[in-house]
């Protein structure tokens, strides 16, 4: 059996070496060089490290027995383009859901709506500070004020 893995999760990662321990091959599928640094190396385990269109998708699902989408949930289009490339193909489909944390997400999750309003965010703040963040498209990225 040849699986194919979308990953770019711990999860992704976790369930992918699980498999290649019982003998399974597994082709994982993340979208950037830090992903594939992520996902390291193990025999049984084949990682293309570039974004995929939904055409590519497709064709390479016709090496596969089946499909596993352990991408980020916040990776919509992402799932979406799995989803379509695998009925295309005719494999069988599987989301890998994560379990909820129960936590109150408005206790730690501070949303704001330009680059500029987080930085003026962040300098108010005593500390070590670390921002996790993703940028699409061109825009400017400015480091904190002295």
């Amino acid at each position: 059996m040849k699986i194919c893995l979308f990953s770019g999760t711990s999860d992704g990662r976790e369930m992918s070496k699980r498999l290649a321990e019982i003998g399974i091959d597994v082709s994982v599928y993340v979208a950037t060089e830090y992903g594939g640094e992520e996902q390291g190396e193990a025999e049984g385990i084949e990682v293309s490290m570039r974004r995929k269109t939904e055409e590519e998708m497709r064709e390479l699902m016709l090496k596969h027995d089946l499909c596993i989408d352990a991408t980020h949930p916040y990776a919509v289009i992402a799932t979406e383009n799995i989803r379509s490339a695998c009925e295309a193909a005719g494999i069988p489909y599987y989301r890998l859901k994560r379990r909820e944390t129960g936590m109150d997400e408005s206790s730690y999750i501070i949303s704001v709506k330009t680059t500029e309003e987080a930085i003026d965010w962040l300098q108010g703040k005593r500390g070590q500070n670390h921002a996790h963040y993703r940028i699409k498209g061109p825009s400017q990225v400015h480091g904190p004020r002295a």
